[in-house]
């Protein structure tokens, strides 16, 4: 995408150039004897229209350019920090363990207003296709909602395993963690075990998102003690998040 919009930046920095060289002759240059004069007039005296039109063209693809180039280096910094965290379960787990496990980081979205919520920037697993979930999460919804609300690590470890022929049970424990029956159903993997860890601005504290763990199976040693251990190393990348935080 990005090599497309370079060659239409180029193409209008051409057009931009050929009119400027064309406008001491009156008439397009290379071009001017395939039409009449009529057509060679009306072509510059629309010219400040067209100059204003290409220029502002130029203007917004290299605005859109740069947040998308902004995105993207996000998306990038947060999956190397989903596969560094998914390396460390494996290694302090154990692989079967971390084969059920999903590692997904949620941006907030327009922070510092009553809109806000949490959007998934970049997710990490081996089970399944690396796809990321369009569900998103409000302030208090569910454990990212709550992590994102309190500012404090929260694990959720009792919820049942998934069973579509006792599902009030999965709802019943849910309500717990601000999720009710309407969001857990939007849940492409009901999970046994959530860990929400809050991801903050480095310069400023501020809350910039959440860090989310997900597994359908128990372990003994994905507990708090290892909880706080991937907090730390949260924490060790929060240099990467340093971004203008508005309020």
């Amino acid at each position: 995408m990005r090599s497309r919009l370079v060659w239409v930046t180029r193409t209008i920095v051409a057009l931009l150039s050929y009119l400027l060289a064309s406008a001491p002759a009156g008439k397009l240059l290379f071009f001017g004897n395939m039409f009449v004069d009529a057509v060679n007039a009306w072509v510059f005296s629309k010219s400040g229209a067209i100059v204003a039109i290409l220029v502002a063209t130029y203007i917004a693809i290299e605005i859109l350019s740069h947040f998308r180039d902004k995105n993207k280096t996000i998306e990038n910094q947060c999956h190397n920090v989903c596969r560094h965290i998914y390396g460390q379960i494996e290694q302090d787990i154990g692989s079967e363990f971390a084969h059920n496990m999903r590692v997904t980081v949620f941006k907030a979205q327009k922070p510092g207003t009553e809109n806000v919520y949490l959007k998934a920037v970049n997710r990490f697993q081996k089970k399944e296709p690396n796809t990321k979930t369009r569900i998103t999460f409000k302030p208090g919804e569910g454990v990212v909602g709550q992590c994102f609300q309190l500012q404090a690590l929260t694990l959720a470890d009792d919820l049942p395993e998934w069973n579509e022929a006792h599902k009030e049970e999965y709802y019943l424990a849910s309500l717990r963690y601000g999720m009710g029956k309407e969001l857990v159903d939007q849940l492409n993997v009901k999970s046994r075990v959530i860990l929400g860890i809050p991801i903050k601005f480095f310069i400023t504290g501020k809350s910039w998102g959440v860090l989310v763990l997900d597994s359908t199976k128990r372990d003994d040693k994905f507990n708090n003690q290892f909880a706080r251990k991937i907090e730390g190393i949260v924490e060790h990348y929060a240099v990467l998040f340093t971004e203008e935080y508005k309020s």
